[in-house]
């Protein structure tokens, strides 16, 4: 910072100022600050009316009488611009709420300026209050979101109606999800070139967070990244700072946000391309576009999660890892020991997003299969939706030794187990979209662009 000479105020801009106005000059009298001089009407003559709608008034006083001046000249104006009075009530609530809140009473007169907020009948010839009477009205939202009279109460038929029809996604808002998926397709490919160049399970992260341009919190859950056997931890986050000896599987599972909206990605990559844990991972992923494509309109979601069992058995038989048939597994429930958890869940404004077991927008529940306890989603599938599709197979020890416990031991081979025991695990998640025709696989058209 260069050096500060205190001036005189006759110093100052002493090249710049103007020479002042003569004595008796229209500008002397000029407020400061105001726009450009204009021509004053001669004494008595009859003022023009100024434009309807297009100036809002002065508001002599706050509160109720404030805001139906405001309405009012609000409503009018958007009139003249061709804007119906309703488009925008949701975006004027709020400066509508803090203009009320500095009157008497704050929140109080939202409701019309009756005792306790009760509303009472506007003035007549005048607009209708903004807000209902609290005691009248269904307010979501946290407890600090409180306003006067107007504190959350969170009904749970209001809470049913408004998580059910969040399931079902707008135009607007699978164009979100979209431009989230780009952001995280283009940060996973930034995590796989880091793998290949053996950096560290936080090397890694810190590289698809800087391709996301999304830090820790901004991303829509903490991000998975998991080097060899950590691959067997469904939800690990440790992050080692040194990298192992030798790389021999990645899974990533991690998502982006784009205005709130969430993309969740998973992705496992072999250190040896040629080895035949990566001939695993072509089987599940082969198997997982299968199931995608099965994500139409009218298909239980419950049952597709039933036939991902049968279809990663088969491969776990067709590997050597299993001595039974798929269904036979799956009756057992040895299938959980190497799967076990969900096929996916619903995708939005949340990762794990609401009303996965919702039977209608009148509230109840749809139970999840026997036996399938981690299932987060048990709904027919309709247009509109958005889920991820995310089979596994895992090498977990504690599930394994679960299965010898039950009296399941004959059904597995060993030695195969060991064999894949170092990489961990596979998962391959995507995100599809239930249309009226066949699905949208919003994560691999990211990847194709």
């Amino acid at each position: 910072m260069g050096a500060f000479r205190r001036t005189a105020p006759d110093e100052r801009h002493r090249d710049r100022r103007p020479l002042p106005p003569a004595p008796g000059h229209p500008a002397r009298a000029r407020r400061r600050g105001a726009g450009p001089l204009r021509p004053r009407a001669p004494a008595g003559a009859e003022r023009a009316p100024p434009l309807p709608g297009l100036r809002r008034p002065r508001l002599p006083v706050r509160g109720q009488p404030a805001l139906q001046a405001l309405g009012a000249a609000d409503q009018r104006r958007r009139q003249l611009a061709g804007v119906h009075p309703r488009a925008q009530a949701q975006a004027d609530l709020p400066a509508a709420a803090r203009l009320l809140a500095r009157g008497a009473g704050g929140a109080q007169r939202l409701g019309g300026g009756g005792r306790g907020g009760g509303g009472g009948p506007p003035p007549r010839g005048g607009p209708r209050p903004l807000l209902p009477p609290a005691a009248r009205s269904a307010i979501i939202g946290e407890a600090n979101s409180a306003l006067g009279d107007y504190v959350p109460d969170n009904p749970q038929p209001a809470l049913d109606y408004l998580h059910y029809q969040r399931s079902y996604k707008t135009a607007y808002e699978v164009a979100l999800m979209r431009l989230a998926q780009r952001r995280a397709v283009r940060a996973h490919r930034a995590a796989e070139r880091a793998f290949r160049a053996g950096a560290s399970e936080f090397e890694i992260h810190m590289a698809y967070c800087a391709a996301a341009q999304q830090d820790a919190t901004e991303v829509p859950y903490q991000n998975i990244v998991a080097l060899n056997t950590h691959g067997a931890v469904l939800h690990y986050t440790e992050l080692d700072r040194v990298a192992p000896a030798e790389s021999l599987s990645f899974l990533i599972d991690a998502g982006a946000s784009h205005c709130g909206y969430a993309a969740d990605i998973t992705r496992t990559y072999a250190g040896d391309c040629a080895s035949e844990f990566q001939a695993m991972i072509d089987a599940v992923d082969a198997a997982q576009q299968a199931m995608c494509a099965g994500v139409r309109a009218g298909a239980d979601y419950r049952q597709l999660h039933l036939d991902a069992h049968l279809a990663l058995m088969g491969i776990l038989r067709e590997f050597g890892v299993l001595k039974v048939s798929p269904e036979a597994a799956l009756a057992t429930g040895v299938s959980a020991a190497f799967f076990p958890h969900g096929l996916g869940h619903p995708l939005g404004l949340q990762v794990h997003d609401v009303a996965g077991f919702a039977a209608s927008d009148r509230g109840g529940t749809i139970d999840r299969p026997a036996g399938h306890p981690y299932l987060r989603m048990t709904r027919v599938l309709e247009p509109g939706m958005v889920v991820t599709i995310e089979p596994g197979i895992y090498f977990i020890d504690m599930l394994l030794d679960e299965v010898k416990a039950r009296g399941h031991a004959d059904a597995v081979d060993w030695a195969r187990v060991d064999f894949f025991r170092p990489y961990g695990g596979i998962r391959i998640e995507d995100d599809v979209l239930c249309t009226e025709a066949a699905p949208e696989n919003l994560t691999r058209a990211a990847f194709a662009g």
